[in-house]
């Protein structure tokens, strides 16, 4: 229960105030809010931990991903991180990258803007998880070892050509960046054909679905930085329940949760300096 005297009239927060500017190391999760989501280490290239990477169907599919320019690797360890609840974007010195996913399908997009390149590259990493691509027309294929006949498909985002060369995967600089797709041949195909059609389309709906959320759900206080807060909170539950089994369930962290809602309840209620400490200290760790 928040006290009367603490609750003010003023808009909701919006998605794009919530930004956490990461300086160093630190976990972040997204899911699509169905069977998939991707987890990861700002700060750190190739982390090694076991949950690491893109899976679905609570199995993996790949460890993470590397960026390049006309052939040279860009290392996260040397970029600027910002997390937002839909999207977490890393400045290099010569490019910005931003990597979404989208509700209820099976995509990664990642966004590549490099005005002074000519090749923008990827490569999909996992010892053991992966295979290394394969020319598959106009677009490139690889195999996760833990999804029997399924494709990981990677594709530039207007529907230019890519070219595997070695371990990389490389498009023009100008083609906007890299879809990643997975199912079987054929549903791998039509997924990464209609996200290069629509993926913009879907990241706003996703936006909005979480906007929504929080416009309906807005409890406003005296203390801006408790309202964002509340809203990351929010939206972490929202993103916990999905559909990795089939049917709608909590995957993990419920507890992390638990924990942060007790301790709002005692920041609002007794103003009390040691648990917005002890808030704060667990908002760390949540999982976006």
């Amino acid at each position: 229960m928040v006290c009367a005297s603490a609750v003010v009239a003023h808009s909701a927060v919006r998605l794009d105030e919530l930004c956490v500017a990461v300086d160093g190391q630190r976990e972040y999760s997204y899911s699509d809010k169905s069977a998939g989501f991707f987890y990861g280490m700002t700060g750190v290239d190739n982390w090694q931990d076991g949950n690491a990477g893109w899976n679905v169907a609570a199995k993996r599919v790949l460890a993470d991903y590397q960026l390049s320019l006309d052939g040279n690797t860009l290392n996260k360890t040397c970029a600027e991180t910002d997390v937002y609840p839909y999207k977490i974007v890393r400045k290099y010195k010569d490019a910005t990258e931003t990597m979404y996913l989208v509700d209820g399908k099976k995509v990664i997009v990642i966004d590549v803007v490099a005005p002074n390149a000519k090749k923008i590259g990827i490569a999909l990493e996992g010892d053991n998880l992966i295979s290394l691509p394969e020319q598959s027309g106009a677009t490139a294929v690889c195999q996760p070892s833990l999804h029997k006949n399924k494709l990981v498909r990677i594709g530039a985002q207007d529907g230019s050509p890519v070219i595997v060369n070695g371990p990389l995967i490389e498009a023009g600089a100008n083609s906007g960046g890299f879809v990643l797709t997975f199912g079987e041949d054929a549903e791998s195909a039509r997924l990464l054909s209609d996200a290069q059609k629509q993926w913009n389309d879907w990241i706003l709906d996703r936006k909005d679905r979480m906007q929504k959320l929080v416009n309906s759900n807005s409890l406003m206080t005296n203390n801006d930085d408790l309202d964002k807060s509340m809203a990351w909170m929010m939206l972490t539950a929202d993103e916990l329940v999905t559909r990795q089994h089939g049917g709608w369930g909590i995957y993990a962290g419920f507890g992390v949760v638990i924990c942060l809602l007790r301790c709002l309840e005692q920041c609002c209620v007794q103003d009390n300096l040691m648990w917005r400490k002890i808030f704060c200290c667990h908002l760390r760790n949540i999982k976006i």
